[in-house]
């Protein structure tokens, strides 16, 4: 049932429109534009309707350069009467059925309530001065026809997806408060046309990883700002391998001795994660050590506090659309985030828990997920630093993930271990001419690929422990690259803790600690291995609650352990001879 419309003035007849000359007004756009912002502010809705049935006569006549008379129309469709806002609707979608290109300025107008910036500076004019009259609509209420809006046109205008997709990035603000509201807007648009659902995964990649870069930017010049005061030496230039917060590697590459820490799910942290995952109240502790005043400490609480409650809400509202999405369509858009947003990006801090929350739900999506990273990890036409970044997300996947199979786990180990032994069998003996003919990135790829795959068995030992693998952690453990001496040194001595325990590796742990070889040591100096796991347990609240029942369970002291998984890898990996395969071969693969 309508309600009244509390805009119209009675006194004011509902013809106030009657005798317009349309013809006049279409020479004018700007003019007219403005009269519809006066009539409203004078409360003439119903006469308005009127006006705009008869304008439908001439959208003919209507072109690209009438941008700014469109926007203002459809930009004020909202009034509390729904017969009206019914009519504004069937007005804004017979607009885009005339000019196509409209599509853009009504997603727009449908999204009104969340823009932070408009599209063009005569809008932002028109909207500051609908903004100093009364409201139209409450904020559910706007967002409500808002996505009726966005429904219809999507429906009937076979480009607005595209047309869309720029419409959301063009509203990513540098107001961070705009981004929670903005992002379940857009998430609903699911409902309306489900194969927009990839563009959406993409998107809210996009907007978290914006954040989660200006946190961790925030946190950078305010431990810049610290190592200033009182003369204190800045610290040396902090290394990055794209997955976490810079970590500052010692001087000369001297290892500390490192005392593992442990999480609220009981399992370890790395150093890296330490650094990545400092916690608010440990960082104003450190400014207030250094002597800044209380002053500044408030403002610095106020600016990263902010930041990562609303990167959690954010994240949050992620979590909750994945459990009423598509799988398959949301898996689509997880692998475009990979390969466009979270590999190639350095400096990121949380917003790689998206492809965490994705391969966490069933088997099926971690086995797709994984195959892609192999698959780019082992891809010579990949940029080293994506495939670097590959390998760790594999072996945090591996370790963290709950819902990938053992069988997969040990599949693909075995595959990172194959490579890792093709290397070594290329290097019978350390000498000067180890590194031209094998090459820095193979010998990177080996360093980084053996990591991984120590630091997921120190998580499914012993239900990992088979002869094979076994095997091939030892052969490649007592290569003459002495992996163990270059590996992260808190990932080294835990899985030493961890295979002893269980009685795994026994030869190559008790041999003597392994050296780096001085032909290596430039090369090692290189790595970027000192960075937090990607899937080191998400460290804020809100999401966090939907996070932890998706890790693995950390099961060190247990020796019970449930039969192994009869799932198997599929088409991960093509069949192969290990002992025939060249190193080559891999950079083809």
């Amino acid at each position: 049932m309508s309600r009244p419309n509390p805009f119209a003035r009675p006194a004011r007849p509902r013809g106030i429109t009657d005798g317009i000359d349309i013809t006049g007004l279409l020479r004018d756009k700007q003019a007219t534009a403005q009269s519809v912002v006066n009539l409203y502010a004078l409360g003439y809705g119903p006469g308005l309707l009127e006006w705009f049935c008869k304008l439908r006569q001439s959208f003919g006549n209507l072109s690209e350069a009438d941008a700014p008379f469109v926007a203002a129309v459809v930009s004020f469709h909202w009034v509390q009467d729904d017969h009206i806002n019914n009519e504004f609707l069937n007005l804004a979608v017979e607009l885009v059925s005339y000019i196509p290109s409209f599509s853009r300025i009504v997603l727009a107008a449908a999204f009104r309530s969340f823009l932070p910036v408009s599209l063009s500076d005569h809008e932002v004019q028109i909207r500051a001065r609908a903004s100093q009259v009364t409201p139209l609509l409450s904020h559910e209420a706007a967002a409500a026809w808002g996505h009726k809006l966005t429904g219809v046109v999507l429906k009937r205008i076979p480009s607005a997806g595209t047309v869309l997709e720029s419409v959301l990035y063009a509203t990513v603000s540098e107001d961070i408060e705009t981004h929670l509201p903005l992002l379940e807007n857009a998430l609903k648009i699911s409902d309306y046309l489900p194969t927009f659902t990839p563009c959406l995964v993409t998107f809210g990649t996009h907007m978290l990883s914006t954040m989660d870069v200006n946190i961790v930017r925030t946190r950078e010049l305010a431990a810049e700002e610290e190592s200033s005061e009182d003369d204190v030496p800045r610290r040396r230039p902090a290394i990055d391998i794209g997955l976490g917060v810079p970590v500052e590697r010692s001087k000369g590459r001297e290892r500390e001795d490192t005392i593992m820490h442990t999480s609220s799910l009981g399992s370890p942290f790395t150093p890296g994660s330490l650094t990545t995952h400092r916690s608010l109240t440990d960082r104003l502790d450190m400014l207030h050590a250094s002597g800044v005043n209380t002053n500044q400490e408030d403002v610095e609480r106020q600016r990263l506090g902010d930041e990562e409650r609303v990167f959690d809400q954010c994240m949050a509202a992620m979590i909750r659309w994945w459990q009423r999405a598509d799988p398959a369509r949301v898996q689509a858009g997880v692998i475009n985030a990979l390969d466009t947003i979270l590999l190639p990006t350095q400096n990121l801090r949380y917003s790689q828990f998206v492809v965490f929350t994705h391969v966490s739900l069933n088997p099926s999506q971690a086995e797709a997920v994984l195959t892609h990273l192999l698959r780019t990890c082992f891809d010579p036409a990949q940029p080293m630093q994506r495939r670097l970044n590959s390998a760790f997300y594999i072996g945090s996947m591996l370790a963290r993930a709950g819902n990938v199979p053992l069988s997969i786990a040990e599949r693909a180990m075995g595959v990172m271990l194959d490579y890792c032994h093709s290397v070594a069998r290329l290097v019978p003996r350390v000498d000067e001419s180890m590194g031209q003919s094998l090459g820095g990135n193979k010998i990177a790829m080996f360093y980084v690929l053996f990591q991984a795959v120590i630091y997921a068995l120190c998580f499914i030992l012993p239900e990992a422990a088979m002869e094979g693998l076994q095997a091939g952690v030892e052969i490649v453990a007592e290569s003459p690259l002495a992996p163990l001496a270059v590996v992260l040194p808190s990932v080294a001595s835990e899985f030493a803790r961890v295979a002893q325990h269980h009685d795994f590796c026994a030869q190559a742990l008790s041999a003597p600690p392994p050296t780096v070889p001085p032909v290596l040591k430039a090369l090692v100096n290189s790595l970027h291995l000192e960075s937090a796991f990607p899937f080191d347990p998400y460290p804020l609240p809100l999401a966090g609650e939907l996070l932890q029942p998706l890790y693995r369970e950390w099961r060190f002291e247990e020796d019970d352990h449930d039969e192994e998984s009869d799932l198997t890898m599929g088409q991960l990996l093509p069949t192969y001879d290990r002992d025939a395969m060249p190193v080559d071969d891999w950079e083809v693969w």
